[in-house]
């Protein structure tokens, strides 16, 4: 199969254009909901539409994961103002004193882990997977940033990337837990109110690709092009999303052999970061319900090809998808067996996206930050 280079999402506006043709650009439909709609036609959606209803879906993620951040920086900074007992050394750190914040991330990383699955929009302008989630955790550059003990803005500035964000917090809440009175709790407090404030602005940069007005923007040349993007960009991420989840989290780290290499280990939540990952991709391929989805909702995948005329690649997709269903919750950690299964049923559908449904529906694949060794 041809792959072409990836482009930056600003230059791909221009070339996406180019990919208008008659499968594409369909002809829009009043969306309602059907009754059998594996066997009676369903709705044909405009590229405006898809994107409107992804658009829609990426806002509600990012204001859940804007909230569920504010709630961590807020349980660190109780955590941290605790009083501490007279008998307790400051470097002690109870269970007990640790679950509320500990609790608070497990929710905010599943939060960011679903909108982050499929890094789309505002997430690669900010380069959001690495400023905020910086994979492998490095332990020695988080215990050189404690030790920096950073007073404000400019000096946590100055610090690198690998020593902030979600694994961060995970190595100073699980490894080297916070107790109040201690520079480990100041600075768990300084990086969660910055990740909090950054989740704030993905939510904002989220909000302004709202298009309310879909059937205008559908009828401008400009806003056309920037949908066809925004399109292409969406399928192409989908891709990137379900490698990452394949050999990123999964294959990489149980062929090296060492447990803290795979995601999330500290917290003993690996399983639970592959579920939420997991998640967002199946939502994005194929539609469980017997109606159509909703006028404004995001529409899938398996939905669109089905729109086209094309159930048989449509009953492919999801028999493909249920193959994950049935592999993926037994995958874990130390289960070679059980995540080569998974990874397989991923590599399946992996392929069959990129080489058939991608074509379907007339984006071609780049290279992107999934692709690797």
């Amino acid at each position: 199969m041809n792959r072409m280079p990836w482009m930056p999402r600003h230059r791909r506006i221009a070339h996406a254009a180019g990919l208008v043709c008659a499968g594409l650009l369909w002809t829009a439909a009043p969306v309602q909901a059907q009754n059998d709609w594996r066997r009676t036609p369903v709705p044909v959606y405009t590229p405006g539409q898809l994107v409107a209803g992804l658009q829609g879906d990426g806002l509600a993620a990012a204001g859940r994961f804007a909230r569920d951040s504010q709630a961590l920086a807020e349980a660190l900074r109780q955590r941290c103002s605790a009083v501490q007992s007279t008998s307790a050394r400051p470097s002690s750190a109870p269970a007990s004193a640790l679950a509320a914040p500990r609790a608070a991330w497990l929710q905010a990383t599943r939060s960011w882990e679903r909108q982050s699955a499929v890094a789309l929009g505002p997430l690669i302008e900010q380069q959001s997977l690495r400023q905020l989630d910086f994979q492998p955790t490095r332990p020695a550059l988080i215990d050189k940033a404690v030790a920096a003990r950073p007073r404000d803005g400019a000096a946590l500035e100055r610090i690198g990337t690998p020593a902030k964000g979600l694994p961060a917090l995970e190595h100073l809440l699980w490894t080297r837990p916070v107790a109040a009175g201690t520079p480990e709790c100041d600075y768990a407090v300084a990086i969660a109110d910055e990740l909090a404030r950054a989740a704030d602005g993905l939510r904002t940069a989220q909000a302004t690709l709202a298009a309310p007005d879909v059937a205008a923007r559908e009828l401008d040349e400009a806003a056309q092009a920037q949908t066809l993007a925004a399109y292409a960009e969406w399928v192409n991420q989908w891709v990137g999303g379900l490698e990452r989840l394949r050999w990123a989290q999964i294959g990489k780290p149980a062929a090296s052999g060492r447990p803290t290499d795979f995601p999330r280990a500290a917290s003993a939540s690996t399983v639970a970061s592959w579920a939420a990952h997991w998640a967002t991709l199946r939502h994005m391929s194929v539609h469980d319900a017997d109606g159509a989805p909703a006028d404004g909702a995001l529409v899938p995948f398996e939905t669109q090809l089905r729109s086209k005329g094309l159930n048989p690649l449509a009953d492919r997709l999801l028999q493909a998808v249920r193959a994950v269903d049935a592999s993926l919750p037994a995958a874990r950690p130390g289960a070679a067996a059980r995540s080569a299964a998974a990874v397989r049923a991923l590599g399946t559908l992996k392929h069959l996206a990129e080489n058939e449904v991608a074509t379907a529906l007339n984006v071609t694949i780049g290279f992107s930050d999934a692709d690797g060794d």
